[in-house]
């Protein structure tokens, strides 16, 4: 341990150098990323959220109630502080980039101690040279923090395991509260804690076991006690970790993110939907960590019940953590490789050349290890099944990085040292081992990198910022790639649509119809645009094409029964309307709008059924029992006429057409 600290004070100068070159390389890229449309704060998902949180805490609201955190809770307090500081967010990425390049000397001081200053050298250059460890420290989003922690929880770890005595109880105090703050960050590094103490517990080191947990508790102990006094749950994860398991391991399951039925795919959906589907499948109200828990029993239950079909999955996923395949959620990090002038193409270090020689450098390391260095080394495939337990993508696997860059350090060295002494058959067998690695690591995966889904969304980006040119120039170049001819024009169209500007989104929208999209959805858009335009009889003439037979959602229908109506097209909305009611015949709204519509055409014996059912459905519903009133009244039963327009005056004394119907019985 005294070796290391004389180490750490006669290299002082060496960590200044690699510091102020890795934070040389960041701020740039901050420069050069930092006011890109799709990374602002306001872009959406988890970084407007994010930054929705921590300007609340700023403003005073520390505990953001209520319920529980719906998001890892440390980085939210992290940004608050930076905001705090900086008051902006320029500010914060810049704190942010600043804590990546001390992490960097960090990783230094780190191989250093479990190799020498040489391997430590080029682990640090390889972690500069990693685009997206970059890349992930300028986003407004928790994987920022992600590699500096894992750095601060590993340093620890290594000089605890290192040290003895009291020294050595310390650092295992800090240890396990750095893994604390880490989980806090990253909840999947819980397993990974829980995993350390179990491990020392097997090799009977009780004691450091029990203060690393102690170190752990204390971490966690603010998230818990918040939750507590706030949502009344003693919890200290965030509330959707069970849907996360859910999304993993189900008959569904593909190992990386997808939807679930009934949640959607945004923070509102994480908070609000699973408490929805959950609630209606148990037939009650229930809590955040109540929906959790049912996703949670989903999953455990299909693992339980198809334990081998969870057993591969559960290898897939493994593999595919150690795999040099890109998995966007939510940003596609080769997008802003390829797609802007940023230097992150000239960081071309990633995992397609870290992880097969990081794995062969560990290796290398645990050959000459103790028991105390396979304690530090078990970080690795603890962590990768902690991810491997729920599902992959691009962010979950940072943490992994960085012990990565220690082995590639080690493995570099050695070659380095082979061929300086020209002992070529010591590196014989790794040689061999690293480029199975590679081959296999590289090995072609056929998985989307989501860069033309990026391009999209930077196209409805724009269109939202009123950059018009900008987001037609992106159409044009996304539209030759496109999944489905047209869609591009389809989905920007519709991006206009949401923003009220019928006139620009009409074009688009007949660009995607004149490429042969033709769905439903597609001509229900172009329909609602035209009318909204003022379009009448183009809008018409879309409708009347429309055919009813597809999947479309009830309200699909009724919104477009609805446009139908207000052109005065009757039999189109009939035929809406009624589609809507034949998939959703429970649905008032429905029912409602399609005996309206009824009334309006004087089919009045069709529009009383769809009106009875409204009011069998929703009692106090005025409209319904005005029309059903004219429906009585124009077929001479007074007195029910009489009763109905009554029922609906004493909901709604102004009612325009019940009054009309009380003019007319007296």
């Amino acid at each position: 341990m005294k070796d290391d600290y004389a180490m750490f004070r006669s290299t002082k100068r060496s960590l200044l150098v690699i510091i102020t070159l890795a934070l040389v390389i960041k701020v740039i890229v901050v420069a050069q990323l930092g006011d890109h449309p799709m990374l602002s704060e306001h872009s959406g998902l988890d970084t407007t959220a994010y930054a929705e949180l921590a300007q609340r805490v700023v403003a005073g609201d520390l505990l953001l109630g209520p319920g529980l955190y719906y998001l890892s809770p440390l980085y939210m307090y992290v940004l608050a502080g930076a905001l705090a500081v900086t008051d902006s967010f320029t500010g914060a990425r810049l704190i942010q980039v600043s804590l990546g390049a001390i992490s960097v000397g960090g990783l230094w001081v780190l191989t250093a101690a479990w190799s020498n200053t040489r391997a430590a050298w080029w682990a640090a250059g390889l972690a500069i040279m990693t685009g997206v460890i970059t890349f992930y420290e300028v986003l407004i989003l928790q994987a920022s923090l992600d590699f500096a922690l894992t750095t601060g929880a590993l340093l620890a770890l290594t000089w605890a395991v290192r040290s003895d005595g009291g020294v050595a109880m310390r650092w295992f105090a800090l240890a396990g509260s750095a893994f604390g703050l880490a989980a806090l960050n990253r909840p999947n590094m819980m397993a990974v804690a829980a995993g350390l103490v179990v491990l020392l517990l097997i090799t009977r080191r009780v004691r450091p076991a029990a203060v690393f947990l102690v170190g752990l508790l204390i971490a966690l102990a603010p998230v818990a006690i918040r939750n507590g006094v706030v949502a009344g749950e003693w919890f200290t994860v965030t509330s959707h970790g069970g849907l996360n398991l859910y999304i993993g391991n189900s008959p569904a399951a593909t190992g990386f993110y997808q939807a679930v039925p009934g949640v959607r795919p945004t923070i509102a959906g994480q908070i609000d939907d699973v408490r929805e589907v959950a609630g209606r499948a148990l037939g009650r109200t229930v809590t955040d960590d109540e929906a959790s828990a049912y996703f949670r029993d989903l999953a455990l239950t299909w693992m339980r019940e198809h334990p081998g079909d969870a057993m591969a999955l559960f290898a897939k996923k493994f593999a595919y953590v150690f795999h040099a395949q890109y998995v966007a959620l939510p940003y596609s990090y080769p997008f802003y490789v390829h797609e802007t002038d940023s230097w992150l193409r000239w960081l071309p270090s990633g995992p397609w050349l870290l992880m097969p020689l990081g794995l062969v450098g560990l290796g290398l390391l645990a050959r000459r290890a103790d028991h105390r260095t396979w304690v530090w080394l078990s970080f690795v495939p603890m962590y990768a099944g902690a991810v491997a337990l729920f599902f992959v993508a691009d962010r979950y696997r940072l943490p992994l990085l960085m012990p990565m860059c220690v082995g590639a350090g080690i493995l570099l060295d050695a070659c380095a040292t082979a061929v300086r002494q020209r002992a070529w058959t010591s590196m014989a067998v790794p040689a061999v081992v690293t480029t199975a690695l590679c081959a296999a690591v590289n090995a072609p995966a056929g998985l989307n990198e989501g860069r033309w889904e990026e391009g999209l969304k930077l196209a409805q980006r724009l269109v939202i910022l009123g950059r018009d040119d900008e987001a037609a120039a992106w159409v044009e170049r996304l539209a030759p790639g496109a999944p489905t001819p047209g869609v591009a024009h389809h989905l920007v169209g519709g991006q206009y649509l949401d923003e009220n500007k019928p006139a620009r989104a009409v074009p688009y929208l007949n660009a995607a119809v004149e490429a042969g999209l033709r769905t439903p959805r597609v001509l229900g858009h172009l329909a609602t645009a035209l009318q909204r335009a003022g379009h009448r009889e183009e809008a018409t003439r879309v409708l009347e094409q429309i055919p009813t037979d597809s999947t479309e959602p009830p309200d699909f229908w009724l919104g477009l029964g609805r446009i139908a109506a207000s052109l005065r097209a009757l039999t189109i909305a009939e035929r809406m309307f009624g589609q809507a009611v034949s998939q959703a015949p429970e649905d008032p709204d429905a029912r409602l709008q399609h005996g309206v519509n009824l009334v309006l055409q004087e089919k009045l014996d069709e529009a009383r059924v769809q009106l009875q059912a409204t009011i069998r459905l929703r009692p106090r519903q005025p409209d319904a029992l005005a029309y059903l009133a004219f429906c009585e009244l124009s077929s001479g039963h007074v007195t029910e006429a009489r009763r109905l327009v009554d029922a609906a005056l004493s909901i709604d004394p102004t009612h325009a057409v019940a009054q009309s119907v009380r003019a007319a019985l007296q």
